[in-house]
């Protein structure tokens, strides 16, 4: 009978299903980089679709361009 945690999210068939590890020291490093990979190259659907490295450049730009237009806000005023 298996054992259900309501925490963990089901993600399908993944390599773990298909792989026959030869000791515990594989399957982490396999692991650690299967997670890398999702982590940083995988789009991500709360991301609106985007990798987290794509979705953090965005972000650095919005926030670049938010602040400027700011400063020429306070300069367009402050010669008003």
């Amino acid at each position: 009978m298996p054992i259900s945690n309501d925490l963990i999210k089901p993600t399908g068939k993944t390599f773990l299903d298909a792989y026959l590890f030869e000791n515990l020291e594989q399957l982490r490093i396999l692991s650690d980089e299967w997670m890398k990979t999702y982590s940083n190259e995988m789009p991500h659907g709360s991301l609106n679709d985007l990798t987290p490295n794509e979705y953090a450049a965005k972000a650095v730009w919005i926030f670049h361009a938010i602040v400027y237009h700011l400063f020429q806000y306070k300069v367009y005023q402050y010669f008003s």
